[in-house]
């Protein structure tokens, strides 16, 4: 399984496009052509995301190289994932399983046939799952729910940094209160769901009026 970072991101950029200005010193040979890319995360088609890119047209089964198209769905993962809690822990790795309505698996070359274009699924799966986080006051008078949040499946608690930005943004809604967080052992821990497929997290919080 890979593990994502900023510097692995402009890393693989880099490499990338070093592959796109080697191709077109190559236009018209035929040991390369362009495949366009379906991005699949966690089983799902990432809509607007389809790049052009040069591939060895020798190849039609990539499988067995994973290495070699990471570049391609790093930025992807980055642009769907950079702004999660926990961002350094996402990991991803081929999703093996899955396959399109016509039986097509992932990074199978392959020629659509209504456009005549050579295109390929780059599946993936990541460890992020999505979950809730709840505001509480430790008087129980006060609880905001936030949902739809993902975190990486690694993670067992909250960033103190993503917390504290969580509590300004509160604050600035709520400017005759002061909010700070609530000494407590439990306070913004990750507790998964036994199918360990979602999450939900507590940040206590004592409010005062000032």
């Amino acid at each position: 399984m890979s593990t994502v970072s900023r510097r692995s991101f402009l890393k693989l950029a880099g490499a990338t496009a070093v592959a796109t200005a080697g191709a077109s010193m190559l236009t018209g040979c035929s040991l390369v052509k362009y495949v366009t890319i379906i991005p699949v995360l966690n089983g799902e088609v990432v809509q607007g995301e389809t790049p052009s890119v040069p591939l060895p047209g020798f190849i039609k089964n990539y499988d067995w190289a994973f290495d070699m198209v990471i570049p391609i769905v790093n930025p992807i993962v980055k642009k769907k994932y950079a702004n999660i809690p926990g961002f350094n822990e996402v990991q991803f790795e081929l999703d093996k399983t899955f396959r399109d309505a016509n039986n097509i698996p992932a990074c199978r070359v392959f020629t659509d046939s209504e456009t005549g274009k050579d295109m390929m699924y780059l599946a993936v799966k990541c460890n992020v799952i999505e979950g809730t986080i709840a505001i509480r006051s430790t008087d129980g008078r006060y609880t905001k729910f936030i949902t739809d949040v993902s975190l990486p499946d690694t993670l067992t608690e909250l960033p103190k940094e993503y917390v504290q930005k969580l509590l300004d943004e509160e604050a600035a809604k709520q400017p005759n209160y002061t909010i700070t967080l609530a000494d407590r052992a439990d306070n913004c821990k990750v507790v998964k769901e036994p199918d360990g497929k979602s999450f939900n997290v507590d940040i206590y919080v004592d409010i005062k009026a000032k």
